[in-house]
């Protein structure tokens, strides 16, 4: 899986004008869930500044659009998380985890003998993992270890 990749970036990381604050995360998990859903990432091209820019101008093709499948509630909540503007996204990772939950619970089949496995609960399983992994991280103000720091 890509990590700190241009496709990943924000709108106001890719501009450089604005303040980057937590809704700048939100668009990250958002691009990586689209890119989980969908199989592409949101916004491609040949090279960095084409990404780049295609990021400030280019709204991507909803979920949806590509794969019928795709719940509409998951489908609005990964649109609304790559919001051109940070005012238009979720305000933190809990209520981008919160929509997620929610409509994971609303999908959930009644009879609990199914174990037929929809790929969207697969997304929002990992998406919610992360989620908690993260904020789990930032209370005890511990970074996640990596394999460079083993040695």
């Amino acid at each position: 899986m890509r990590s700190g990749s241009e496709e990943d970036r924000s709108a106001e990381q890719a501009s450089g004008d604005e303040p980057v604050d937590l809704r700048t995360d939100v668009y990250s998990l958002g691009a990586v869930l689209y890119e989980m859903l969908v199989g592409e990432p949101p916004h491609s091209g040949t090279t960095a500044q084409v990404v780049l820019g295609k990021i400030l101008t280019v709204r991507p093709t909803r979920p949806r659009d590509v794969r019928e499948s795709i719940p509409e509630a998951l489908d609005g909540a990964v649109m609304r998380a790559l919001s051109r503007l940070p005012a238009d996204r979720f305000s933190a990772m809990d209520h981008f985890s919160d929509a997620l939950v929610t409509m994971d619970r609303r999908r959930r089949p009644r009879d609990r003998k199914s174990t037929r496995l929809n790929s969207s609960h697969v997304v929002i399983s990992y998406a919610v993992f992360c989620l908690k992994k993260k904020k789990q991280n930032k209370i005890t103000n511990k970074r996640p270890s990596t394999h460079r720091d083993s040695h």
